[in-house]
């Protein structure tokens, strides 16, 4: 007990140090930006970086690529930031694009890092290297997202607001909603438990007022479209799986709460409760956001932040607990110490694995190389074949006032899994598709790699000719 103690208060000095904690954040977070710099993973640099660029382009809200061409909703803040850090700076959009997150996240810990600095110092320190090891840390604040931004903002606006910089507070909460709707509402619900903790609910009612007319900027595009439709076909499942799935990064979840630090943050609970310490504003604060985190990727993301926290209590309630078994204490502590670290480097793992990889960006480019032509694939292939290969698509994975989105989704059902070769010519027609983009993840997929709907079509049809088929990446270019 007394080895366990003496190395934790080693390392509570050691990282209580901000310059200390500000570099091992510093190196993280760009070790792991730049694993994948020259290819990154996901989707989100590449949309972002390319809408950024047809802003530099003066091009602000249509994009000729998307669906064919598409009027994009103007919650275009994150593209704007880009755009205007590239040209202030001179660095190249995607220079820009991968350092901004890595930015935001410095700031939005050097901002917590000042709000919290008179709390326990075992707890901060051990909640900040429990955060910065989280899923959901590491995906924040290593690739382009609107999340980024989001955060850093609200973390920006508590930080005045402990100030009693109120104006200063309100302006740095306008661009949120700027840059995304959901996320607006997720720091307007952390701004309000804030504003609950220091007593002076007053100025909530400031954010609210702000909130409504910084929407309005919204407005004409909604007399001009009018409500987005729904895409159907994302409607999620429900029940404990589908729970599970959406929280917990080991079980599925893209950016979701590590399991082990979710196990310990109700330990954290359970302590402060046993404590008689109040917290109140904090635990309503941490039941509203996981509530809202089953509607919101903002809100789940949010809540990292207050499990990291509530983790490092857990984990000094267990320190401190006297165990009838000291063998059992270190083995329990150490499961937990290692589950932490393993839902991180999973993450790692998952980033460096991640498409789009080398086959599918030279693929890509090939096709880029072709004449003009919309380009038919699977619509999580759709932002990449925008940005890397230059070229139409049929559909992408931004549903947003996509238009006639259940339509094309229901087409491409068609095309993919039809054998009637007539049908798939008049559905190409329709869409003016000149080329077919395959690879090999999208194969195993939906064709459980057999030869069956479109790719039977494509092999055994004179309407259709392979240009371009290397590590399982074909492209195929159709004669109408």
């Amino acid at each position: 007990m007394r080895n366990a103690s003496r190395n934790l208060e080693w390392v509570i000095r050691l990282f209580a140090k901000r310059e200390v904690l500000f570099l091992l954040f510093l190196a993280v977070l760009a070790v792991v930006s730049i694993i994948r710099w020259d290819i990154p993973a996901g989707e989100e640099f590449y949309y972002h970086s390319r809408i950024a660029e047809q802003i530099l382009h003066k091009n602000l809200f249509y994009d000729n690529l998307s669906y064919g061409g598409r009027y994009i909703l103007p919650s275009i803040g994150l593209d704007l930031i880009i755009a205007m850090f590239s040209f202030l700076t001179g660095f190249s959009v995607k220079t820009t694009s991968l350092i901004l997150p890595i930015l935001f996240g410095l700031g939005s810990l050097l901002l917590l890092y000042s709000l919290v600095r008179g709390a326990n110092k075992k707890v901060i320190v051990l909640g900040f290297l429990f955060l910065l090891i989280s899923p959901g840390f590491l995906y924040l604040f290593t690739r382009p997202n609107v999340y980024a931004a989001t955060v850093f903002f609200t973390v920006l606006s508590i930080y005045f607001l402990s100030r009693n910089k109120h104006r200063a507070s309100i302006m740095s909460f306008i661009p949120i909603f700027l840059i995304s709707v959901p996320g607006g509402f997720v720091a307007l619900f952390a701004l309000l438990i804030y504003s609950a903790y220091i007593k002076n609910l007053r100025i909530w009612l400031k954010f609210l007022t702000t909130s409504v007319i910084v929407s309005l900027v919204y407005l004409p595009f909604l007399i001009k479209f009018g409500l987005p439709e729904l895409p159907e076909f994302t409607i999620g499942n429900t029940g404990i799986n589908f729970i599970f799935q959406r929280y917990i990064f080991d079980f599925g979840s893209k950016f979701g709460l590590g399991i082990f630090g979710f196990l310990l943050s109700f330990f954290g609970i359970s302590k402060l409760m046993r404590d008689r310490q109040g917290h109140f504003v904090e635990h309503i604060g941490f039941i509203g956001l996981f509530a809202l985190a089953y509607f919101f990727d903002a809100a789940l993301l949010f809540l990292t932040f207050f499990v990291s926290i509530l983790a490092a209590h857990g984990f000094i309630g267990l320190l401190k607990k006297r165990w009838q078994s000291r063998t059992i204490r270190y083995i329990t502590l150490l499961i937990f110490i290692y589950g932490l670290l393993f839902s991180g480097l999973s993450y790692v793992n998952q980033s460096i694995n991640g498409l789009p990889n080398s086959d599918i960006v030279n693929g890509l480019r090939y096709l880029g190389s072709l004449e003009e032509g919309t380009v038919f694939s699977g619509y999580t292939n759709g932002i990449w074949i925008n940005a890397i290969a230059g070229k139409k698509n049929v559909m992408d994975s931004k549903f947003f006032y996509a238009p006639g989105v259940n339509y094309r989704w229901q087409d491409s059902q068609r095309i993919l899994y039809s054998i009637d070769v007539e049908e798939i010519s008049w559905l190409f027609n329709k869409y003016n598709v000149k080329y077919v983009f395959l690879d090999p993840d999208m194969k195993e997929k939906l064709f459980e790699n057999r030869d069956t709907g479109l790719i039977y079509v494509l092999k055994y049809s004179n309407k259709f000719k392979r240009v371009y088929n290397k590590n399982g990446v074909e492209v195929w270019e159709y004669a109408s």
